[in-house]
């Protein structure tokens, strides 16, 4: 049997607002296959070669019911990785890995149907970095006949 997976990618970037504006993106998403754990990977991103920045503040939430306890703070390259268990596993930059986050309490099931994810922060730094998450599902289970 083959499962195939599929990913969906958002980006959340530094907004110039007026005051009192909305500084935080919602993103969108279905899942078309059965209930699976909630995976997903949230990288702090720059397109120079040496960005330095972080970000601090952040709150991602989950169909408007499960907020994740992140970090306080990442630097630039540095990952967040959730794959359906209580603790986030922390990478940096190169993809080393640095820590495990205890979030409290395992995230919610994947169920299917549509979704939504929630993201605010704070950016200190160079303006070109960006939130990437990549949201990884697992697709319906397939035959391969050899």
């Amino acid at each position: 049997m083959l499962h195939p997976f599929s990913t969906n990618s958002f980006e959340h970037v530094k907004k110039v607002l007026q005051p009192g504006e909305p500084t935080d993106s919602e993103w969108f998403f279905s899942n078309r296959s059965e209930e699976q754990p909630l995976q997903f990977r949230l990288t702090l991103k720059s397109d120079l070669a040496k960005s330095s920045g972080t970000i601090s503040d952040l709150s991602l939430e989950f169909d408007n019911s499960f907020k994740f306890n992140l970090p306080d703070k990442m630097e630039v390259g540095a990952s967040v990785v959730c794959n359906g268990s209580q603790e986030l596993r922390i990478y940096d930059s190169k993809g080393r890995f640095i820590e495990t986050y205890d979030i409290g309490r395992k995230p919610p099931i994947l169920r299917k149907g549509a979704h939504s994810f929630r993201f605010d922060c704070s950016f200190s730094g160079d303006d070109d970095m960006a939130i990437n998450l990549i949201v990884k599902q697992e697709g319906n289970e397939e035959k391969i006949n050899l």
